[in-house]
């Protein structure tokens, strides 16, 4: 099981909380969640509905896609301290591929619904969260 602090210094690995004070990160540590993931374990498929974010605290991860109901294919590895499904959270927009534990994992999981309280009560968490997504996708 992992301290706070442990999350804290995970958290501060995350491209998305880039712009966020150490206090932010706090708040976000206290929400979050800790699953552990066995190799091969999916995590979500392609075109479900996502409410959730995934911040990567040991192992690796397999992003896979298929196209036209084809054999999904491995277009790239989510290594410690990325995360994944946050367009699903902000979009409000199905899954864009599958999610897969390469080995074994652990990860941060944070509920869309708690991080959207979050960004209500503490907007500068949300304004940091939001001018790393306009660099990431710009």
């Amino acid at each position: 099981m992992l301290s706070t602090v442990d999350k804290v210094e995970i958290l501060k690995m995350v491209p998305l909380f880039a712009g966020l004070e150490t206090r932010d990160l706090l708040l976000i540590s206290l929400v979050t969640s800790e699953e552990e993931f066995s190799a091969q374990e999916i995590l979500f498929e392609q075109g479900e509905q996502g409410d959730e974010l995934f911040v990567l605290a040991s192992g690796v991860l397999e992003v896979l896609k298929s196209e036209d109901k084809k054999e999904p294919c491995m277009v790239a590895e989510i290594k410690e301290g990325q995360c994944v499904g946050e367009l699903a959270l902000f979009a409000d927009a199905p899954r864009t591929a599958t999610l897969r534990a390469k080995e074994s994992s652990v990860l941060l999981i944070l509920s869309g619904l708690i991080l959207h309280e979050l960004m209500l009560e503490h907007p500068r968490l949300g304004l940091g969260m939001i001018r790393t997504l306009v660099r990431r996708y710009s």
